[in-house]
């Protein structure tokens, strides 16, 4: 097990960390970010460039102009204008320009299709690999590519070996904690097992009991999913699992299968009374700051939700990140999901330049680093947020070739249970708050025969 550090033992307070996939919820994510004004952002991290020009206020006539698209509109006029000005200080006569893009699928849809879409951009999901040489630049082989980078992100945009985008960084999926809880609680060390993380949550509740140990999100609507990363990832330990695994599997659903132990830890925390009172449409910022503030012990979350974790009130060093409580032969993993991918729009005049500052980007900004994430660079150094992931075994998720995706959509889709999406965990915690619910054996029995059934093509019919 790993021990905490003994000035959190102390006086409670130690540093702090997942998850990303997803690459899931970007759009959800970001109108957040906007509509909570996030505009002070996080400070800009030291970069490798000391030369810091202040840029000039008019351009000249002959300037080359090279356009950014982003998501991150909260990041615009604070840490870009940054990144814009050191980009800029290292060539003569270029201006960067950063356009903020709101609603980036929705929005991108239409772009592509004029060809109006910046020199760098980052790939939309709905963009699939077979299309990615009609939009995109090569930016270089995977074996070339991975003289710097990770080869397992080098696969998320990459077709016959050609790479067409660069993932910006990638989110790690774990557990957030008040590290003040944590500690008043008498625990030394972090769970390993489901038994340990219940054990826990029950030491929080009798320790404090204004505190509530565990939040669902069950209100929220947009966090259940995120319990499918532990899935794929810490219980799993194999990046094939979800697209060559469990499609073969009769029975997927079994005590000691993957989906058992990660659903069977959720099912307990709720009968175990160790979660929120349930209420419909929960605002996510409240709760943010509640467990700022100590009153919500953890929550399974991605690492890109610490920064707002750490700046919902006044105590960002109590909030800290750990892994999911599981271990495979004495090793820990957890599940890694890139965020979007960096690419260069196919009719860009200023190609060479837009690479320039996708390298620069991801070598020299610091930008992965600050936003508390997981570089796709060989052997970077983790940031601080995921301190406690040191010994931990990164699967990169999603592997598998378009046609094995395909096959996971297809049992999910017939069997109704679609795993990666929250109706059928809302129902399985519904089960487990009243006092005479479905037992969790039974449900998971009903999941393995609907699972069965897909198998052999027959949709399951909620009306039967």
């Amino acid at each position: 097990m790993n021990l905490i550090s003994k000035k959190m033992i102390a006086v409670l307070l130690a540093g702090t960390m997942l998850i990303g996939l997803v690459a899931c919820g970007k759009d959800n994510k970001n109108a957040n970010l906007d509509k909570e004004n996030k505009e002070q952002g996080k400070e800009v991290e030291q970069v490798e460039e000391t030369t810091t020009e202040e840029a000039t206020t008019e351009m000249s006539e002959d300037a080359i102009v090279i356009t950014i698209l982003t998501d991150k509109t909260h990041l615009v006029d604070t840490k870009f204008e940054e990144y814009k000005k050191i980009f800029e200080s290292n060539y003569e006569n270029v201006v960067v320009e950063i356009e903020a893009v709101k609603n980036y699928e929705q929005t991108m849809r239409q772009r592509l299709r004029t060809g109006d879409y910046g020199d760098v951009l980052l790939i939309p999901e709905f963009v699939t690999n077979y299309q990615l040489s009609g939009y995109f630049e090569p930016l270089g082989t995977v074996e070339e590519l991975s003289e710097t980078y990770d080869e397992r992100f080098l696969q998320v945009h990459a077709v016959d070996g050609v790479v067409y985008g660069l993932p910006r960084y990638a989110n790690v999926y774990g557990v957030a904690y008040n590290e003040v809880v944590f500690a008043n609680s008498g625990e030394l060390a972090f769970p390993t097992n489901s038994g340990e993380f219940l054990s826990m949550l029950k030491k929080m509740q009798n320790s404090q009991p204004g505190v509530i140990p565990y939040y669902t999100g069950y209100g929220n609507g947009e966090w259940l999913w995120q319990w499918q990363m532990q899935v794929w990832g810490a219980v799993a330990a194999d990046a094939t699992y979800r697209n060559q695994g469990i499609v073969t599997e009769q029975e997927p659903f079994l005590e000691g299968k993957p989906n058992y132990t990660v659903h069977k830890l959720l099912y307990d925390i709720v009968k175990n009374r160790l979660c929120e009172p349930f209420t419909e449409g929960e605002n996510w910022r409240p709760i943010y700051r509640q467990m700022n503030e100590g009153k919500i012990g953890c929550m399974l979350l991605s690492s890109d939700y610490i920064y707002e974790l750490q700046t919902a009130g006044t105590n960002p060093d109590d909030i800290s990140f750990m892994p999911f409580p599981y271990v495979v032969d004495d090793v820990q993993y957890a599940a890694v999901e890139t965020d979007y991918s960096y690419a260069i729009n196919k009719n860009s005049a200023n190609k060479e330049l837009a690479k320039e500052w996708i390298t620069y980007m991801l070598n020299k900004s610091g930008f992965s680093k600050s936003e508390g994430a997981l570089s796709i660079k060989k052997k970077a150094a983790l940031p601080t947020t995921l301190k406690n992931f040191e010994n931990v075994e990164w699967i990169v998720n999603p592997l598998g070739k378009p046609q094995e995706a395909k096959e996971y959509q297809k049992l999910n889709g017939l069997s109704g249970l679609r795993l990666d999406e929250d109706k059928e965990k809302n129902r399985l915690i519904e089960e487990a708050a009243k006092e005479d619910g479905i037992p969790f054996d039974d449900i998971m029995k009903e999941w393995n025969e609907r699972w069965k059934n897909a198998l052999q093509g027959i949709r399951y019919d909620q009306e039967l």
